[in-house]
């Protein structure tokens, strides 16, 4: 098994985290996830099913999860994405967070992006407004993906950022909240 790009401690501790979700599965079959292939380690896929009762029920949802550590500063971003760049580059997670990107991204469930118009009888499409805690390129945001230590901004807790003790299972069940959140049972702009 290929471990590109990572640690032997973040190889160890992936293993482990998903021996466990495999043997136990998710809550309520919640969420799936593992790593795409068994000689990439350090690059997941999640399938997260929308929670009930709100308006992401009954949806499936895909998320790339990459372990691997940021580029070094003054390498260029189409190598960074080579194999090569990957195998400098080890992870430290779980000392620091994964990144997560829906793929293809979220957007806002009770956006009207589709609307005819009276005055030409066509219909109208204009990009739906994205979902808050996600980015136009799909990535989460969300506290616990933070980096931990404390927010220069005041605007998170160190509590609610990244720590070691945090899993892919924790991360994932934070996100289904976050998409079962109230602001998502009303129309958006309301």
């Amino acid at each position: 098994m290929a471990s590109r790009g990572g640690s032997a401690t973040a190889l160890r501790r992936l293993m482990t985290e998903y021996k466990q979700l495999t043997s136990q599965g998710a809550p309520d079959g919640m969420f799936e996830a593992g790593p795409i292939s068994e000689s990439d380690f350090f690059t997941w896929e999640a399938l997260i099913m929308g929670p009930k009762d709100t308006p992401f029920e009954g949806g499936v949802f895909v998320a790339k999860l990459t372990f691997v550590s940021d580029p070094p500063h003054g390498v260029p971003f189409p190598f960074w994405f080579s194999i090569e760049a990957h195998t400098e580059q080890p992870s430290d997670y779980p000392l620091s967070p994964f990144k997560m990107k829906f793929e293809p991204p979220l957007f806002h469930p009770n956006s009207e992006c589709c609307m005819p118009s009276e005055m030409t009888k066509r219909i109208i499409i204009s990009p739906p407004p994205r979902h808050p805690l996600v980015y136009a390129d799909g990535t989460v945001c969300i506290s616990i993906l933070h980096t931990p230590g404390d927010d220069p901004t005041m605007y998170e807790q160190a509590s609610e950022r990244w720590s070691p003790v945090q899993s892919v299972e924790k991360v994932i069940l934070s996100v289904i909240s976050m998409l079962a959140g109230q602001q998502f049972r009303v129309p958006f702009g309301m």
